[in-house]
Formats: structure tokens, sequence, C-alpha cells
């Protein structure tokens, strides 16, 4: 009883916290349209090597949060766990955003 009550306690506690992950992908999403822009207007080199890299990484960040969190067997305050995974999801959005080749 015990064991469902932690995990269900903690799964309502990264569900609240998926508008962090929503806010940090909105806002690394402008800087890396900013920085695309950027790069595109000043004649910057393209390659979508970086690109295709950075988009495999961006799903695996979301449950890998999940996970390591379910999956801790002592008690840690999530904000350990949260903020460090949605900073890494941000930076890999803002690359995958600023590294994106096509036309908009």
């Amino acid at each position: 009883m015990q064991v469902t009550q932690v995990f269900s306690v903690r799964l309502a506690i990264l569900s609240l916290a998926t508008p962090v992950f929503l806010l940090f992908s909105l806002v690394a999403l402008v800087d890396g349209l900013v920085r695309r822009d950027l790069r595109r207007w000043g004649g910057g080199r393209e390659s979508s090597f970086v690109y295709h890299y950075a988009k495999k990484a961006v799903l695996p960040l979301v449950v890998i949060t999940w996970v390591t969190y379910l999956a801790l067997s002592f008690s840690l305050h999530p904000t350990f766990i949260v903020i460090p995974f949605a900073a890494l999801f941000a930076f890999a959005v803002a690359v995958t955003a600023s590294t994106f080749k096509k036309y908009l």
C-alpha cells in the first residue's frame, strides 16, 4: 500500500511539473529560431548533422526524467530531478530549432 501511495504521489508531482517543460521549451524554441534567423541572414553554414542528433535527444530527455524520478528508492526533492532535465530538454530544443534548415 505504501509503495502505491508513493508512486501515485510522485506521478502527480511529475504531471504537475509538465508546465515547466512547456515553459522551458517555449523559451528555447524562440531562442533557437532567433539564432537560426541570425545565422541565415548572416550567411552562416548550414548542416543537418547536428539537427538530426538534437532531434533524437528531445523525447528521451522527458522520458528519462519520469523514469528516473519514479524509480528512485529514496526521498529526493523533485526540483533536483526536474530542473536539470528540463534545462537539458530546453537545450536540445534550442539546438534543434537553431539548426533547422528548411524555410518556415
